[in-house]
C-alpha cells in the first residue's frame, strides 16, 4: 500500500520549511500563490561532483543487451576504485560491488548521516514508481486522463538547466513532477557524504539531474 500525509499548513500564521533538497515543484502546485521560496545560492563546496552521463542507467539501461559491455566497465570502475568506500545503488543490484559498503542503497539514503566525509559512487537513476507519482499527482490537483498514465515515452526532455532524452510523461504536469521525485532522490544520495562541507567528490553514473556537477560525459 502506498499512501501519503498532507498536512495541513495554518492559514492564521507564517510556517517556515527550511531544507536542501525541498520539492519546489510540488510545494508550489500544494500551496500556490501563498509559497515564497528563499534560495540560498552560490554557496562555495569544499567537495565536487564528478558526473558520468553517458547512458541513463536506469534498471532497464542497465538490462539492456547493448548497454551490458559498458555496465560492466562502469561497475568494474568502482570496484577497483580504492577510493570509493561506499555505493549507493538499487537495493537489488548491491551484489554487484561486493567489497564497497552497499549498506545504504535508493529510496534509504533520506536523512542519514553515517556516511559523511567517505568517497561515495551513486551508481544508476532511480525511477519512481508510476502509482507514487500518480498519487502526488493527484494530490497536487493535477487532472490525469487514462492516456495519460500510458504515454511515456522514450523522447527529448527539457528539465532545469538540461535536455536529453529519457523515458517521460507526454503530460509536462505529470512528467515535471515524475522528474522532479528522480531529482530529488538522486540528490539526496549524493549528498550523503556532505561533500559541500567536506574536500570530497562522489562520483555518479546517472541521467543528467543534478545542475551542481562536473559533468563527464552526456
Amino acid at each position: 500500500m502506498i499512501f501519503v500525509n498532507e498536512n495541513k499548513v495554518s492559514s492564521e500564521k507564517k510556517s517556515v520549511i527550511i531544507s536542501a533538497t525541498p520539492n519546489i515543484e510540488i510545494y508550489t502546485r500544494l500551496y500556490k500563490d501563498d509559497l515564497k521560496v528563499y534560495s540560498v545560492e552560490n554557496v562555495i563546496s569544499k567537495g565536487r561532483i564528478v558526473q558520468d552521463s553517458e547512458r541513463s542507467y536506469t534498471r532497464q539501461s542497465i538490462k539492456n543487451e547493448s548497454n551490458r559491455e559498458l555496465v560492466r566497465r562502469k561497475v568494474k570502475e568502482i570496484n577497483d576504485n580504492p577510493a570509493v568506500e561506499v555505493v549507493i545503488t538499487f537495493k537489488g543490484y548491491r551484489h554487484h560491488f561486493p567489497n564497497k559498503d552497499t549498506s545504504i542503497y535508493f529510496f534509504s539514503s533520506e536523512g542519514t548521516d553515517k556516511l559523511k566525509g567517505k568517497d561515495i559512487a551513486v551508481f544508476g537513476t532511480p525511477i519512481i514508481p508510476p502509482s507514487t507519482t500518480l498519487l502526488y499527482a493527484t494530490l497536487c490537483g493535477v487532472i490525469i486522463s487514462d492516456d495519460d498514465i500510458k504515454k511515456m515515452p522514450y523522447r527529448k526532455v527539457e528539465f532545469d538547466d538540461f535536455t536529453f532524452k529519457f523515458n517521460a510523461y507526454v503530460n509536462p504536469e505529470l512528467s515535471r513532477i515524475h522528474l522532479s521525485l528522480i531529482q530529488q532522490e538522486l540528490t539526496q544520495a549524493v549528498g550523503r557524504n556532505r561533500y559541500l562541507k567536506r574536500k570530497t567528490a562522489p562520483f555518479t553514473s546517472t541521467a543528467p539531474f543534478l545542475s551542481e556537477c562536473s559533468t563527464k560525459k552526456m
